[in-house]
């Protein structure tokens, strides 16, 4: 057990600039599949750093700290992210009085922050904290700027505050789907579902077999989002939405009329409870209201796009909504509050001329993103602005269809030909491609525990990656 005393002794509660609030895990936080306490700590500051050490104060009647340590890439951690905190097996968050926050570049402490005196994490809850590193006006211990040699001792589950495994295998699943399958989703600890083809919905069981669900539908269902513990949602062609209780899967369609041949290509929980956010062919984003439990009402969609564009991807964090699809078009809005106004960036074609196409998001915050398509390209919104210039994370310029991450600065993505690839900052790791198959959709309960789905050879693809 380490006790660092000295770790961060010059930090001030000056630069806090967000207090810890409780907040929904109905949002893609980095919380949002964790149950029990957790706490999402966005970073903020001029990195990069090549580690970020995290020390819970503890109250005085038991052990002092617990330290964790998030190591950077080649290219250093980029600043802002987003760390997701879990305490140890034998510390209950509420005995935590304080977080502090270190930046460390070659071996020294570079700088520092700390949560303000009124810090309050209560047992089991989810909490949300902002810091910003800064130079500290004084060396820890008046003199030195060594760090610790303690090893840290702060855990929690894959992939907290850690690099990912080094390898994860992609072993096959099997179910009894012979139709292509368009979306996953992963919630508690067992907690998973998969849409496709022909009404198609296949739950995960205890025991990691996957069970057909009935859905009522033969159409095709192209996304699937909840809420771990509570509402399950899947979209796809007319009537177009679907809410799963605890025994079945009925129509949630009040409001919507996506007309003849209309369909949702993709849906995300939004802020509150029972809010869900869904895109269509005709460039319209749908705004879901009502609670979790039961039906809602589909409030008159927001023309997001130009008529005839398809928004394929939508995503949400912090109240604010990204949409992505047809000609590199991508969109932001801020907060879900009526009248909110979208803010628009359109990318420019691929340099053969053929349509830059965005088929996929996820969200990290209400300022963070990222989107994949068409020729192998990723685009990430940073601080509430759509980066003008693509990333090629795929030199053979692959079709990208599914992205996921619990961290800006490290996400998954998966597209033709069975490709999965972790991106890094500038960093790109390619993890499989296996020729004939294609996988649509990627989501993980951790970056140790991920699901991939697609088609291949006339049968839906399910893959699981696990150390």
């Amino acid at each position: 057990m380490s006790t660092h005393s000295k770790l961060l002794a010059a930090a001030t509660s000056s630069t806090l600039l967000l207090a810890v609030g409780a907040f929904s895990c109905q949002s893609h936080d980095v919380c949002t599949d964790v149950v029990g306490s957790c706490l999402s700590l966005r970073v903020e500051g001029d990195g990069p750093f090549d580690s970020l050490r995290t020390t819970l104060n503890l109250i005085a009647d038991v052990a002092q700290q617990r330290v964790g340590d998030t190591p950077g890439g080649p290219g250093g951690i980029e600043l802002p992210t987003t760390l997701r905190i879990v305490p140890p097996d034998d510390v209950k968050s509420s005995e935590v009085s304080g977080v502090e926050l270190a930046g460390i570049r070659s071996g020294a402490l570079a700088a520092t922050a700390k949560s303000p005196p009124s810090f309050s994490w209560p047992y089991g809850t989810h909490q949300q904290l902002t810091l910003r590193l800064e130079a500290p006006t004084e060396l820890p211990d008046g003199g030195s700027d060594d760090l610790p040699t303690a090893p840290p001792d702060l855990s929690g589950p894959p992939g907290d505050m850690a690099s990912p495994p080094t390898t994860l295998k992609w072993r096959p699943e099997t179910s009894s789907a012979r139709a292509g399958l368009y979306g996953v989703w992963a919630g508690g600890s067992t907690q998973a579902f998969i849409v496709g083809e022909n009404g198609t919905i296949l739950s995960r069981q205890g025991d990691g077999s996957w069970r057909t669900d009935p859905s009522g539908t033969m159409v095709t269902l192209n996304s699937v989002a909840g809420v771990a513990g509570s509402g399950i949602w899947a979209v796809g062609q007319s009537p177009g939405a679907w809410r799963r209780d605890s025994m079945r899967w009925s129509q949630d369609i009040a409001g919507l009329n996506l007309g003849t041949g209309g369909e949702l290509l993709a849906v995300a929980v939004g802020a509150s409870a029972g809010e869900l956010w869904a895109g269509d062919r005709d460039g319209r984003v749908w705004h879901r209201t009502g609670p979790a439990g039961g039906s809602g009402t589909w409030q008159t969609p927001e023309q997001v796009f130009p008529t005839g564009q398809i928004v394929y991807g939508i995503a949400s964090a912090g109240g604010a909504v990204f949409a992505v699809g047809d000609s590199g078009r991508v969109a932001r809005r801020p907060d879900s509050l009526p009248g909110t106004a979208w803010k628009q960036f359109q990318y420019q074609a691929l340099p053969t001329g053929d349509p830059f196409t965005l088929n996929a998001a996820f969200a990290f915050d209400k300022d963070t993103a990222v989107a994949v398509g068409t020729g192998g390209q990723l685009v990430r919104c940073s601080g509430g602005v759509w980066q003008s210039t693509p990333q090629i994370i795929d030199s053979q310029k692959t079709e990208l269809f599914g992205v996921w991450g619990m961290r800006s600065d490290r996400v998954w993505a998966v597209g033709n030909n069975g490709l999965i690839v972790r991106v890094e900052g500038t960093r790109t790791t390619e993890l499989a491609r296996t020729g004939p198959q294609s996988l649509y959709s990627i989501f993980g309960r951790s970056e140790s525990d991920i699901f991939a789905v697609g088609f291949a050879m006339g049968n839906g693809l399910i893959l699981h990656g696990t150390p």
